[in-house]
C-alpha cells in the first residue's frame, strides 16, 4: 500500500522532472517508509512513488521499478496476493525475477499478457505502467475500486495521484472545486465515488473495474475489463452446500491475505462482519492450515471503543476473542487530549467530506501503527453484497412488494424489525406502515407503496445521473444536478430485480464511500486495510446466489452466518441487531462539539456561502439544541455541512 504519482507535461510549459517533487511529497502519509522517482526526458514524463514497505522490505522493493532494459516502469499501490502463484508461472515462461515483491510480478506479467494480466490479479491495486517505446501510458484500478486513482487529462498536462490533496501541487493546474459535484454530495453522499467524478474541476477517478490509455495529442481512453456480471459462477443447488462452497472461498482468501513481511493485525467490531475475519484467521490456525509466507505476529485484534454510548460493542468483541483465547487490544475512541484539533487533522488529510468524522476510525489505525502493525485485515464488503443496511432492506421489501411477492416481503418485513433493539421494535414497525395485508391486490400494493416510501427516500424514477436537490439547507432548492460520466462504462447484474438491487450498493451505492473513508483513515497513519470478503471470487460467489440464500429463514447475510457455524460464537452468529463504527456525534454535539458547532455556523464566511442557506441552518440546529433532540440522523447531516466548511475555510 502506497501513493503513486505522475506528470506528463505535454507542451513542454515545466519540468516534469522538478514538478515531480513537491506534487509526491504531499502523499507522504501514505508511504512513511520512503520514495522514488522515474524521469523520462525525451518526452517531459515523471513517476513518483511513495513506499509503504510490507512485501521485500529490502531497496529491491523500490518504486518505480522498471524492466526489459528500462522500457517499461510502473509506479504500483495496493497489493496482489496471489504473486506467488503468479510467479511461479512466469518461472516457467523464462521470467526470473530480482525481488521478493509482488511489483515486479505485476510488470512482468503485464509485459507477458498485456491487459490480459489484470484478471489473473486477486487484489487490489491502482498502478500506472509507462511503454517509453510506444509512448504510452496505461492506468489502471482494481475491480471494485478499493484503492483510488484521480487523475487530470488537458491539451497541456495529464497528471495522476493517488489523493486529490496532491493537485494542489500541481505547477501549472489551479485546483478549484466544482459547485454542481459538492451540491450533488450534499444531497446524496454516494453521488460521485461510482461515477469516476470528485469534488473538484477537470479531477477525475478511474472507475473501478477500467483501465486508461493516455497517448501523446490524444484524448485519454477508458476502457472497462471487468464485468461482475460476466464473471458468475454457477452455486451449489441447496444451501448446506452453498455454505461449503462459500467458507472454502473465504477460508482460501484469508490465506492470500495473510501474505507479508510486516506484522498483521485485524480491527474487530464485534459485529458479524470483522468476528467472521477474525475467527477465520483463528480456526485456521487451530487446523494447522499452511499459509506461505505469513509473518509470526498476526493474532492481534484491536477494536474501537465507545464506553457510555449506544455505539460501543466491546462485550460483543471480548465474546469473539475469548472463543479463541486470543489478544485484544481496545481503544477508547471517546479519549482524545484536543477532539477539535484532532478532527480538523483529519478533515484536512481526507480531502472530503462524510457524514461523521473519519478520526474515530482512524484512531483504531494509529494505535496498530504504535504498536508496529502495518497491515489491518477488516470485514468490509459483507453489508454491501447481503443487506447489512436497514435502508437496504427497506427497499427489498419495497422490490418485493413490486413484484407481487407478498410472502417474501412478510419475512423481509420481520427481518428489517430484528434489526433493532427490542426497544425500538414498535418504531421500526411504523417505519414499514405500507406493508400490505396479503389479501390486497398488488395493483393496490403499488398505488400506495410509492407514497408510504418516500418519506425514505427509496422510490427514485429519475434517471440515475440526475440528482434532485430536495434538502432546505442547500441554497438552490428544487434544482436538479446533471452528472456526467465521461470516464465511466456500468451495466446491470441482470433481470433479476433482487439480484440487481445489491449489485447496484456493492458497485454504485455506499460501498465505494466506504472504501474511500477507510482508505484514507488507514493511510493517514499508514496502514494497510486488507479485506478477504473482497476477493473477486467471493464477491462473484455472492452475487451468483439465489435471494434466499442472501436474506433468509430471518436473517441477513444468511450465507455467512451458514458458512460461519461453530467457527463464530453462536450469540455472534445469530445477533441481528447492527452498529457501525462510527463517531457518536449525537453525543459530542450535545456536550464537546456544541460550542466548536455553533461558532462555526454563525461564522459570517459560513453565514454568507453560495451553496447552502447559512440563516435557515443556524435556525434548525438552535432548535436541536435547546431541546437536545440530537439523533443520528440530524448530527449526520450537520456534520456534512460542517467538514464541507471546515475544508473550504481552510483552503484544504
Amino acid at each position: 500500500m502506497c501513493g503513486i504519482t505522475g506528470i506528463w507535461y505535454l507542451t513542454q510549459k515545466f519540468a516534469a522532472k522538478e514538478e515531480i517533487t513537491s506534487f509526491n511529497t504531499a502523499l507522504a502519509h501514505r508511504g512513511p517508509d520512503g520514495f522514488g522517482f522515474y524521469h523520462c526526458e525525451s518526452e517531459n514524463l515523471s513517476l513518483g512513488h511513495r513506499r509503504l514497505s510490507i512485501l521485500d522490505l529490502s531497496d529491491k522493493g523500490k518504486q518505480p521499478m522498471s524492466a526489459l532494459e528500462n522500457r517499461y516502469t510502473i509506479t504500483f499501490n495496493g497489493e496482489v496476493f496471489n504473486f506467488l502463484e503468479l510467479r511461479n508461472e512466469l518461472q516457467q515462461l523464462g521470467w526470473s525475477f530480482q525481488s521478493d515483491t509482488d511489483t515486479e510480478v505485476i510488470l512482468a506479467g503485464y509485459i507477458q499478457w498485456g491487459k490480459q494480466a489484470f484478471p489473473k490479479f486477486n487484489g487490489m491495486w491502482a498502478l500506472a505502467i509507462w511503454d517509453q517505446r510506444e509512448k504510452e501510458l496505461l492506468l489502471c484500478r482494481d475491480r471494485f475500486g478499493i484503492k483510488p486513482l484521480f487523475f487530470i487529462d488537458k491539451a497541456e498536462i495529464f497528471a495522476f495521484a493517488s489523493e486529490t490533496i496532491a493537485f494542489k501541487n500541481l505547477k501549472g493546474f489551479s485546483r478549484e472545486w466544482n459547485t454542481k459535484h459538492v451540491k450533488a454530495q450534499l444531497q446524496n453522499f454516494t453521488s460521485l465515488e461510482a461515477r469516476g467524478l470528485s469534488l473538484f474541476k477537470d479531477i477525475y477517478q478511474l472507475p473501478a473495474g477500467h483501465f486508461l490509455i493516455k497517448k501523446p495529442d490524444t484524448p485519454a481512453k477508458s476502457i472497462r475489463w471487468w464485468s461482475t456480471q460476466e464473471n458468475l459462477p454457477k452455486p451449489a443447488q441447496h444451501f448446506e452446500e452453498q455454505a461449503k462452497e462459500f467458507l472454502a472461498l473465504f477460508e482460501d482468501s484469508c490465506r492470500l491475505r495473510l501474505r507479508s513481511d510486516v506484522p498483521i493485525a485485524t480491527a474487530l467490531s464485534g459485529g458479524l462482519d470483522s468476528s467472521s475475519v477474525y475467527s477465520m484467521l483463528q480456526y485456521g490456525k487451530a487446523k494447522n492450515i499452511h499459509w506461505e509466507r505469513t509473518p509470526a505476529n498476526w493474532q492481534r485484534a484491536f477494536c474501537a471503543i465507545f464506553p457510555g454510548t449506544s455505539v460501543d460493542e466491546l462485550e460483543f468483541a471480548e465474546q469473539v476473542v475469548n472463543k479463541y483465547q486470543g489478544n485484544l487490544t481496545t481503544i477508547n475512541a471517546l479519549n482524545v487530549p484536543d477532539l477539535e484539533s484532532d478532527i480538523l487533522k483529519s478533515v484536512q488529510l481526507f480531502d472530503n467530506f462524510y457524514l461523521t468524522p473519519i478520526n474515530v476510525i482512524g484512531q483504531i489505525y494509529q494505535r496498530m501503527r504504535e504498536e508496529g502493525f502495518v497491515v489491518s485485515m477488516d470485514g468490509h464488503g459483507v453489508d454491501e453484497m447481503l443487506f447489512g443496511y436497514n435502508a437496504d432492506i427497506l427497499e427489498l421489501y419495497k422490490t418485493a412488494m413490486l413484484q407481487g411477492d407478498l410472502p417474501y416481503a412478510k419475512e423481509v418485513a420481520d427481518t428489517y424489525v430484528n434489526l433493532f433493539p427490542p426497544a425500538e421494535h414498535q418504531i421500526a414497525r411504523q417505519n414499514l406502515e405500507g406493508i400490505p395485508a396479503g389479501s390486497k391486490s398488488v395493483q393496490n400494493v403499488k398505488r400506495g407503496l410509492k407514497e408510504a416510501l418516500n418519506k425514505f427516500g427509496l422510490y427514485n424514477s429519475k434517471e440515475p445521473n440526475t440528482i434532485e436537490i430536495k434538502d432546505v439547507w442547500l441554497s438552490d432548492l428544487h434544482s436538479s444536478i446533471n452528472l456526467s460520466t465521461p470516464y465511466l462504462q456500468t451495466d446491470k447484474l441482470g433481470s433479476d430485480p433482487y439480484a440487481d438491487l445489491m449489485c447496484r450498493q456493492f458497485h454504485s451505492g455506499i460501498l465505494p464511500v466506504i472504501l474511500r473513508n477507510f482508505d484514507r483513515a488507514s493511510m493517514q497513519h499508514g496502514v494497510e486495510i486488507r479485506m478477504p470478503f473482497m476477493d473477486y471470487r467471493l464477491v462473484s460467489y455472492v452475487m451468483s446466489l439465489p435471494q434466499h440464500s442472501k436474506l433468509g429463514n430471518g436473517f441477513s447475510k444468511r450465507i455467512v452466518r451458514g458458512a460461519m457455524k461453530e467457527i463464530l460464537p453462536e450469540a455472534i452468529r445469530t445477533r441481528t441487531f447492527k452498529m457501525s463504527i462510527q463517531a457518536p456525534m449525537h453525543d459530542w454535539l450535545g456536550g464537546t462539539l456544541k460550542t466548536f458547532s455553533m461558532d462555526a455556523i454563525k461564522s459570517q464566511s459560513f453565514l454568507n456561502s453560495d451553496i447552502w442557506n447559512g440563516k435557515s441552518i443556524v435556525k434548525e440546529v438552535e432548535q436541536n439544541f435547546k431541546s437536545n433532540t440530537w439523533d443520528f440522523q440530524g448530527s449526520a447531516k450537520l456534520w456534512h455541512y460542517l467538514n464541507l466548511y471546515f475544508l473550504i475555510l481552510n483552503k484544504f
